[in-house]
């Protein structure tokens, strides 16, 4: 999973505290434009397995996914996530990504979740119905 330090609703440091909290078994990658040590250190210590500087150099994304064994893991993971939740780890990686609310779409004057045309545009009831669900 890849988070950023400022996110809606829980930040990355609380986002990887609940992570915690619930054990819930995942790999964690901060992508943040933090360059302080001590982000670093606490993000690490909260249990994320490594932290990239924005913007994201792609020789370092790979870098990064190789030195963790992400690439070459083989198992079958469950890809028949509920909407809601897909559409939250779709929004999340794009935070991370810095590609939230595409610039030309339809819904680029406000934090929109849409993974599709942007045609039926639900504006964050992803975000809060998977949020609610916990």
């Amino acid at each position: 999973m890849f988070i950023s330090l400022n996110m809606p609703v829980m930040d990355g440091y609380q986002t990887l505290e609940t992570i915690r909290a619930k054990h819930i078994d995942t790999n964690v990658v901060v992508i943040s434009g933090d360059i302080q040590p001590e982000a670093h250190a606490r993000v690490k210590a909260l249990g994320a397995i490594d932290f990239i500087q924005k913007p994201v150099d792609t020789a370092m994304l790979q870098s990064v996914l190789h030195k963790h064994q992400v690439l070459q893991k083989t198992e079958v993971v469950d890809t028949n996530l509920p909407y809601a939740i897909r559409d939250c780890y779709q929004e999340i990686t794009n935070i991370a990504m810095g590609q939230a609310g595409r610039r030309g779409s339809p819904c680029a004057d406000h934090e929109c979740v849409c993974q599709t045309s942007h045609t039926q545009c639900q504006s964050n009831r992803s975000v809060r119905v998977a949020y609610d669900a916990q």
